[in-house]
């Protein structure tokens, strides 16, 4: 059975005692701290602390409607056998909930084991968590801190986020919409983008709006940020590093990576990559090149690895660098290229590549002759 150490579906509010305990992880193998369903029951609780256990546990979880409001206090979920489909969660809402967490610590452990949830279909402007100066860390492959999924959406301010596992993103936006402000996003695994923002490969993606937010990887083939399937991106401010010192030519840890006819706008963001050829900025796979694949502004971007190009157009995709500075110290790391088919477009701005055979600014076609396009206009 699914144990439920509190389940409120009669429409009321319902005020817990401060401080108080809920655990039902000896009590079932998907056990639920906090069940509300149907519309207008609340739940509100200070200090809450609430540890579940198994395939498919949930710490609060909000069904069709309700909310839920913490401030302060703690969730604990752990699962051994989470998968794709029978994940287990801190905080989970569907339908149309709303979770409010306030300075709540939420940590995951196990495969698959979401931190925050949101997996709605809201009215217009509906969110289905809005968190504020929370801290969540999953320990597990696949375990993001927060994601939405099929129309769901979230707001993080003031929030640290960190996971450690293989493929665990910090933020993983799948046809979702999330909101993101004065935050820390971290991953430690390998293949874990800190931010993805995708779709589901039918020309319905996702939204992410960014602004004085921190992003940084440390795995292997870990991109900072990767927005992809006609997605769209806004980061002000902030900053984009990824550490993970390798790179095979094909896959590395780039800085910000723009495929699938998508957009990422930067506009006053550090970005700085670390390895074998971490490029800093890359857009790739682009069905035109009509709008920018990714359009910075007053922009800084610095690499540090052969072939660890500053800012790189490929195959048919664009970049519109303006306002920016682009350093790279690696062997044949150029400072922007555009390639097969990319085009890149730098204005009022300065390129310096200190490594052997690195160009400031090129364009080459790749071996089918297919050309590039790069333009620069009063840039060092």
């Amino acid at each position: 059975g699914r144990a439920q150490a509190w389940s409120v579906w009669d429409g009321q509010t319902h005020v817990l005692a401060a401080d108080t305990n809920l655990n039902t992880s000896a009590d079932a193998t998907a056990g639920i701290g906090v069940l509300v369903r149907n519309a207008n029951s609340v739940v509100q609780a200070d200090g809450l602390t609430v540890s579940t256990s198994g395939q498919g546990a949930a710490g609060i979880k909000l069904e069709s409607t309700g909310k839920v409001t913490l401030t302060g206090g703690s969730i604990q979920t752990t699962t051994a056998i989470g998968t794709s489909s029978a994940a287990a969660y801190g905080v989970w809402v569907t339908g149309k909930g709303l979770a409010e967490l306030y300075e709540t610590t939420v940590s995951t452990s196990g495969a698959f084991a979401y931190g925050l949830y949101a997996y709605t279909d809201p009215a217009p402007g509906q969110l289905g968590i809005l968190a504020r100066g929370v801290t969540v860390s999953t320990a597990g492959a696949s375990a993001h801190a927060a994601m939405v999924a099929s129309k769901g959406a979230m707001d993080l301010t003031r929030a640290t986020l960190t996971t450690t596992g293989d493929g665990a993103r910090a933020v993983s936006a799948q046809r979702g919409t999330i909101n993101i402000s004065d935050s820390a996003l971290t991953t430690i695994g390998a293949n874990a983008p800190a931010l993805m923002v995708t779709g589901n490969g039918t020309g319905v993606g996702s939204t992410a709006t960014v602004s004085n937010t921190n992003v940084e990887t440390r795995g292997s083939l870990s991109t900072g940020v990767k927005v992809d399937s006609a997605s769209t991106l806004q980061f002000d401010g902030g900053s984009i590093e990824t550490k993970a010192l390798d790179g095979n030519g094909s896959l590395s840890a780039f800085g910000v990576w723009v495929a699938g006819g998508s957009l990422a706008t930067l506009d006053s963001t550090a970005v700085k990559t670390a390895g074998a050829y971490a490029y800093g900025l890359f857009s790739t796979y682009a069905p035109t090149v009509a709008a920018a694949s990714i359009d910075a502004t007053n922009t800084s971007v610095e690499t540090s690895g052969s072939n660890a190009h500053g800012v790189y157009a490929h195959s048919k995709s664009a970049i519109n660098f303006n306002l920016g500075n682009i350093r790279t110290s690696g062997n044949g790391a150029a400072g922007a290229r555009a390639e097969a088919g990319g085009v890149l477009y730098m204005g009022q701005g300065a390129i310096t590549s200190l490594g052997s055979n690195a160009a400031g600014l090129m364009a080459t076609a790749n071996a089918s002759g297919v050309k590039a396009t790069a333009v620069a206009n009063n840039v060092d």
